[in-house]
């Protein structure tokens, strides 16, 4: 709490105040009515870990903390209430990470007979206002939108930073002639080979003739080396066509191809990445913000939303092999059906991210207002009936009343906060954060408490007397 007589930190909890409360007039002025979904509600599955809570008088069962308002917001929906918004508590029991924290608020928002334009030009309305409230300025409307398998192909993320170019382009099918033995061991695995123009106009180092300099494709290739990716291979655009040590291998047709699908020109490196899709995309995403960073491409840049659309309904779980949610189950399908078989694999489902400056800040949907489609996902996702009873019998009881068709989104205040105002982690937006380990630093949070408290409610700690 002493930290918080900081200027830097109380004008971080000035801002973070002044933007809720411009936000919430924007949806008041809009007619969306504020409504409080209770706190103590019941474990289901959305993802994360619950934080539990035991009932006393009802020894062995246990409340959970809510990781998002989703159910209930819903149901306001099938309960008449069109439009709906809250500043919500959220709490989720995840593994310790970086920058993250166990309870965190968002803006939660719903509304009903909407398509999906509805509501992203609602969202993308909101921040223009919340802009000219706080900066003075005008934020362009709309957000640009990008497909996600467009976000993974060119910027090697589900969560794009568009504000600076090295997009990757493949280039497998232009390479697959070529004898160079690297790149045709990775093809045999069907693997792929992406390819960054790094523009020579960009390098702060360059060799007599304008090129980029030898010591930075040097380091380029160490850093690569130890990141796991096994080098990056390279060739440089001079007024006799691309040159490297290794052209030899890549036939004159090849070599064109290459430079004129890489728009190359004099000076101009090409960096491969070559390896399964999965590495490939993940390394050029990675090369990418190393080289804005370095070459200081986003000196000068404003912020940037991006929409990400057009994402799956299904994934692939690694682990299992089975399929589990791309989002969340109540994402509406594209198409308001769910095929049988393999199929379903490339339902598209109703949902859009909105991203800011290369970080999600957001993620919405329309959702399923029919009952039967609900349990079509539920099964998909492996869930016999007697599953979808246990857990969900009163949300499906509600839709089968008769909802609306509806949707909605929910935006994290504490990130938001933290990007505006250029701050290196979310805790320098946040009253009292807990730390890496998810601990307080006030009060000491979590702590082991009396043997009565636990007697009372019939609970039996396992843990080591001496365990921290």
């Amino acid at each position: 709490y002493l930290d918080l007589r900081r200027k830097e930190m109380n004008a971080n909890l000035q801002f973070r105040s002044k933007l809720i409360s411009h936000a919430r007039h924007f949806l008041d002025m809009e007619g969306f009515m504020d409504v409080e979904t209770p706190m103590l509600t019941r474990s289901s599955r959305e993802g994360a870990r619950d934080f539990l809570v035991p009932s006393r008088n009802m020894p062995g069962q246990f409340y959970a903390l809510p990781q998002s308002p989703q159910l209930y917001k819903q149901m306001l929906m099938v309960g008449g209430v069109e439009r709906y918004f809250q500043i919500a508590r959220c709490f989720r029991d995840e593994d310790s990470r970086a920058d993250r924290q166990p309870e965190f608020t968002q803006l939660d928002l719903e509304m009903s007979f909407v398509e999906m334009e509805d509501i992203l030009s609602l969202v993308e309305r909101m921040y223009a206002y919340v802009w000219e409230q706080m900066f003075d300025q005008e934020l362009p409307v709309p957000f640009p939108r990008i497909d996600l398998m467009d976000a993974m192909s060119k910027f090697g993320t589900d969560a794009p930073d568009v504000r600076f170019g090295l997009e990757m382009e493949e280039v497998t099918d232009i390479v697959r002639n070529a004898p160079y033995e690297i790149f045709q061991k990775v093809l045999a695995k069907e693997g792929m080979v992406a390819c960054i123009n790094l523009k020579a106009s960009l390098m702060k180092e360059q060799d007599e003739d304008g090129s980029v300099g030898r010591k930075q494709v040097d380091r380029l290739i160490e850093w690569a080396k130890s990141q796991g990716m096994g080098g990056i291979t390279w060739m440089r655009m001079t007024p006799e066509g691309l040159i490297s040590n290794i052209v030899k291998y890549f036939p004159d047709e090849v070599r064109t191809s290459l430079a004129e699908t890489m728009k190359a020109e004099q000076g101009d490196l090409l960096l491969y990445l070559a390896g399964s899709k999965e590495n490939v995309l993940k390394a050029g995403g990675q090369l990418r913000l190393k080289l804005a960073k370095d070459l200081g491409l986003l000196e000068g840049k404003g912020h940037q939303f991006v929409w990400v659309v057009s994402c799956p309904l299904f994934q692939r779980d690694a682990a299992t092999g089975g399929l589990t949610s791309f989002h969340h189950p109540f994402v509406r399908p594209v198409g308001d059906r769910i095929p049988d078989g393999k199929e379903c694999e490339n339902v598209k489902g109703h949902s859009y991210d909105l991203v800011l400056d290369g970080s999600e800040i957001g993620s919405g949907s329309l959702r399923n207002h029919d009952a039967d489609i609900q349990r079509q996902i539920f099964s998909v996702l492996g869930m016999n009936k007697e599953a979808m009873q246990r857990e969900f019998d009163f949300f499906l009881e509600a839709l089968e009343y008769g909802a609306p068709p509806h949707g909605g989104i929910g935006m994290g205040i504490d990130r938001l906060c933290c990007m505006l105002l250029g701050c290196e982690s979310i805790r320098d937006v946040i009253a009292f954060p807990k730390n890496k380990k998810f601990q307080s630093l006030v009060d000491g949070a979590p702590t082991k408490v009396e043997e009565a408290k636990l007697n009372e409610l019939q609970l039996l700690c396992l843990a080591d007397e001496d365990e921290d």
